[in-house]
């Protein structure tokens, strides 16, 4: 009897013991490398972790933000790792595989290229609960289906998932040759709606197939209506809405051409709010590309196949050679102010991560932010506006401001840019009199200078760069002067 306590005892506190060390870091990485990287507009740190406990095997599969410090990984076949950042550690506390990791149809098990999981999304629940949206590829290899599923998760002690339910799945089998490549699954997320895409499978367009190469949205709440947006798209696997809370929110999207024509494209919000209830927006595609199709010969005089677009919505963007561009996100945050409202995104082939500057919704140039040398997928935006990027197979990237150490001295600011050389009483009207105004006044105007909500191109340009705290100072400096003391 004595020997069955003691055992009871042992394993009891085993349990304790695991269960106590559920949320601590098991693994914990440090950033391999932290390059400085020059670019148009910032310099930044570009800081890389090498997370081999993802296990990802070849193909890079798709990660979401919890939060400020949790980051929340899915790999190809379903294996669940949660991050928790501290600055330049990354630890795992939880691993799990998904509860219906069996019905992905994964490399590793069915020997096919990039199928499995192709995209993630999270959005806050309640009562410490996510809401879970997976695509992936499931059926067999002769017969793979894209599905969208919903699920609720609570990350306790451990990971628990509920309330599972099928949002999506493609009705038919595509054609041989199948290509995996070409699947989709991309997902964004607008106040009331998900939507997402369906690649073309390799077959092109044909009402053969109404659900390939598609843009589907679907409503977040029961009963879950569905309809088709747009069509004529190739292979898009980045997928983002701008302004998703406003009366107006688009759609963004990348997608592969054939060799070259790779676009970026919108959808509006007429084609939104208008048009797609009546007639899917055509994006052209296989009837229209700036890319050339593979079977054309560049050594002969013939008619190139392509190379126009002639027919469809014309893309808004268009990168020759191609790129391969992968995931698309909108820039919203202040930690580089001069990014805000850009857009930015992944690619393969250029091993690249891109900034698209937008102006009055068009694309006004592409910048190569950086070349990291490996072939980028996935990429997300932190709430503090740190940008995150995922690259083949197990590979992270941060872009993070730089932190200097320098003191910023309100007086010297004040002195640079002779704030009262020109407001002052010699204005003589022209411009305001800083003498006349209190702290609170000035701290006011320049907030508002800074994010754009009064347009002035000199104050836009001195205040785009000031923190809160340094506008602060800024405004205490001036306001020592007090009203008419600068006559």
């Amino acid at each position: 009897m004595q020997l069955i306590f003691c055992n009871f005892g042992f394993f009891l506190f085993l349990a304790i013991l695991i269960n106590s060390q559920a949320t601590k870091a098991t693994i914990s990485y440090k950033s391999s490398d932290v390059t400085p990287v020059d670019s148009h507009l910032y310099r930044f740190n570009l800081r890389r972790w090498d997370l081999k406990s993802l296990k990802d095997d070849g193909v890079s599969g798709p990660f979401d933000l919890i939060g400020e410090h949790k980051i929340f990984f899915i790999s190809r076949c379903g294996l669940i790792s949660i991050f928790q950042r501290n600055k330049g550690q990354m630890g795992l506390i939880q691993q799990k595989k998904l509860p219906f990791h069996d019905e992905v149809l994964c490399q590793d098990r069915q020997n096919t290229k990039t199928t499995g999981v192709k995209d993630l999304l999270i959005e806050p629940l309640n009562d410490n609960r996510l809401t879970v949206y997976i695509s992936y590829l499931t059926g067999i290899t002769t017969c793979p289906k894209l599905r969208i599923d919903r699920l609720h998760l609570k990350i306790a002690k451990t990971i628990v998932f509920q309330d599972r339910k099928k949002l999506f799945e493609t009705s038919k089998c595509p054609k041989e040759p199948i290509v995996y490549t070409q699947s989709g699954g991309a997902m964004a997320a607008g106040a009331e709606n998900i939507y997402f895409n369906v690649g073309d499978f390799g077959y092109m367009d044909s009402p053969e197939f109404p659900e390939h190469g598609t843009i589907f949205s679907i409503e977040k709440r029961p009963p879950f209506n569905r309809r088709k947006i747009a069509r004529g798209i190739r292979n898009s696997e980045g997928l983002t809405v701008v302004d998703k809370d406003s009366y107006f929110p688009y759609i963004v999207f990348s997608d592969m051409g054939p060799k070259g024509g790779d676009e970026v494209n919108m959808l509006n919000s007429k084609d939104l709010l208008i048009w797609s209830w009546f007639k899917n927006i055509d994006f052209g595609f296989s009837r229209a590309s700036y890319g050339i199709a593979y079977d054309h010969d560049i050594l002969k005089d013939n008619k190139p196949v392509f190379d126009n677009h002639s027919k469809g919505k014309k893309p808004e963007y268009v990168y020759v050679p191609s790129i391969a561009p992968t995931a698309i996100k909108h820039y919203t945050k202040f930690l580089f102010k001069n990014w805000k409202d850009s857009l930015f995104m992944t690619s393969l082939r250029a091993k690249t991560i891109f900034r698209l500057k937008v102006d009055d919704r068009k694309i006004i140039y592409s910048e190569p932010l950086v070349n990291t040398g490996e072939r980028m997928r996935f990429l997300q935006i932190g709430s503090d506006g740190t940008i995150y990027a995922k690259a083949d197979p197990d590979i992270l990237f941060s872009i993070e401001k730089i932190e200097t150490n320098m003191v910023f001295n309100p007086q010297n600011f004040i002195a640079a840019n002779k704030c009262f050389s020109c407001h002052s009483l010699k204005s003589n009207g022209s411009v305001p009199d800083l003498t006349q105004l209190t702290s609170e006044q000035i701290t006011k105007k320049l907030n508002a200078y800074s994010t754009g909500l009064l347009k002035n191109p000199i104050m836009n340009g001195l205040t785009r760069n000031l923190s809160k705290q340094q506008i602060k100072a800024v405004s205490l400096e001036i306001g020592k002067s007090g009203p008419n003391k600068l006559k």
